[in-house]
């Protein structure tokens, strides 16, 4: 179970002989920086005074390699301390902290050094509740700087999803660092969104592979790497002992739940896949897992559904689209796309004008153009060169994926030929907000085409399990006349093709014969 099995954020490659029809949810190799060298760390500090330095061991700054042997006492004293941290507290040092930064951008000395003296008291008479804010302001401007930072600079984004990941890994775990990781996942957009989600992908399973009791983390390791060698029995076994001693170890029941997919035993992969979403209920990973037992047992309609909840967590994994593609992307087709064809074949045939219903979403955008390529010959066909632009604008805020197409074309003699094609392997395309897709291709046809419309089905990547209305959008084109298009030298043709993925020559020749 690939999608599942994971040893420190690699996926594990062995396990594709048990199942050719796995699902991967992140087989791609994370790229940290443009130079391929993993980036510095750097820090989020606000300096506090004196009880820095431990703000910074409770927010797990260190390396997971480098931690001091944890122990279930020192885990279950800090719980107590951060319950016991009064509120109010933590609230006064943000307004404190955030009137230290007006006075000295003011440049009122007295008041800043007054603000830091009271600062300085409060850490005194509260050092939980000065950790507990510090690791919130911690985990706050790592997620700014990872979704939002002004920076373009990829690093810098790298190094905040770093501070995340030493924030959210045991065993003392900063709250919302991992549920900030999950909108790492979901949210973060533009030129390098692909690098960054890559990074938090693999920065969350990371932190799901330790405990952070140092002798249960090497037998969870030793453990992982039976599986790795096709010894399920084994990991079975050295599991059972790692989840009877930390049952609260979420990737611990996750590998098991691998080794029993393994075995062929579904129904205790199943229990142990129940057991990691009691503990986070947001493991994508464990969430696709179902997806493939369900699959593996015959059973596609459960099937898609743990695959809609693992995409609803991480909607660009890729091997569960696939495979929910494979379950019911014809149907949707069908349903969503196949209406508008009959009415665009309907319009032609009637020559009535083209009178699209608009979508809600008005995030997509499409313009496209005809060319007439001079014919060789009186009896040679008529080739018609096309290109379209889709852009997902700049002020939506949701990235979109093809589904499908159709065009619908009437030829001079009045016939009208419908054509739908499903949008899959090179044609298909994501757009994050402010891209653009631009493609062309060639039409051959015998008789002059008169008229033609053209309508698109997308996919909303982040509405995968919300109803049908929010989870797809219609992009209708306007109508275009290609018999009115002016005709083009080769050498044209060559510099209207620079920028767009040229899809190839279909020979139309013979429909219009018919």
């Amino acid at each position: 179970m690939p999608s599942i099995t994971r040893q420190l954020g690699t996926p594990m490659k062995a396990l594709a002989v048990v199942a050719p029809h796995a699902v991967v949810s992140g087989t791609r190799s994370v790229q940290t920086t443009r130079s391929g060298k993993e980036p510095a760390p750097r820090q989020f500090q606000l300096c506090l005074g004196a009880v820095g330095c431990a703000a910074l061991v409770a927010g797990g700054s260190a390396q997971a390699a480098q931690r001091p042997r944890a122990t279930c006492r020192s885990r279950r004293l800090l719980r107590q301390q951060r319950r016991a941290a009064p509120p109010d507290a933590t609230q006064k040092f943000e307004e404190l902290v955030a009137a230290l930064e007006l006075a000295e951008k003011a440049g009122r000395d007295e008041s800043a050094a007054a603000l830091r003296e009271e600062i300085g008291q409060l850490e005194a008479m509260h050092p939980v509740a000065a950790i507990a804010w510090r690791q919130h302001k911690q985990v706050r401007d790592a997620l700014d700087s990872a979704l939002f930072g002004l920076s373009d600079n990829v690093d810098v984004k790298l190094e905040a999803v770093q501070v995340l990941g030493r924030l959210a890994t045991p065993p003392s775990a900063a709250p919302g660092s991992e549920e900030a990781l999950h909108r790492v996942l979901r949210e973060v957009s533009g030129e390098n969104a692909n690098i960054i989600r890559e990074a938090a992908e693999d920065t969350l399973w990371k932190s799901w592979s330790a405990c952070g009791d140092e002798d249960m983390d090497e037998q969870f390791n030793a453990a992982v790497a039976l599986l790795e060698r096709d010894d399920a029995q084994g990991a079975v076994d050295a599991l059972s002992k790692v989840v009877e001693a930390r049952p609260n170890f979420a990737e611990a029941w996750n590998q098991r739940a691998t080794a029993y997919y393994m075995l062929r035993d579904m129904r205790r992969s199943i229990d142990d896949c129940q057991r990691v979403l009691e503990l986070k209920p947001k493991h994508f990973g464990c969430l696709s897992g179902l997806g493939m037992i369900y699959m593996s047992r015959g059973d596609p309609k459960k099937a898609s559904k743990w695959y809609k909840e693992a995409l609803s967590v991480h909607p660009h994994m890729e091997g569960p689209r696939r495979v929910l593609d494979s379950i019911d992307r014809n149907k949707n087709v069908e349903k969503h796309l196949q209406p508008l064809l009959d009415q665009a074949v309907f319009t032609l045939k009637q020559g009535l004008p083209a009178a699209w219903p608009k979508a809600k979403d008005q995030g997509l955008l499409a313009t496209w153009d005809v060319h007439q390529v001079p014919r060789m010959g009186d009896d040679t066909p008529l080739v018609y060169l096309f290109r379209v632009e889709v852009r997902n604008r700049e002020l939506a805020t949701r990235p979109v994926r093809s589904l499908a197409r159709f065009y619908a074309m009437q030829f001079s003699g009045g016939k009208v030929f419908p054509l739908m094609r499903a949008t899959e392997g090179v044609a298909q395309f994501t757009l994050e907000p402010g891209e653009s897709y631009r493609y062309a291709w060639a039409f051959s046809v015998g008789q002059e085409l008169v008229s033609m419309l053209c309508g698109m089905l997308f996919e909303h990547l982040e509405e995968v399990t919300s109803p049908d209305r929010q989870r797809f959008l219609s992009l209708m084109l306007d109508e275009l006349r290609p018999s009115d298009a002016a005709e083009i030298s080769p050498t044209q043709v060559e510099k209207l093709l620079d920028g767009y993925y040229f899809m190839g020559h279909l020979d139309l020749s013979q429909v219009t014969d018919v």
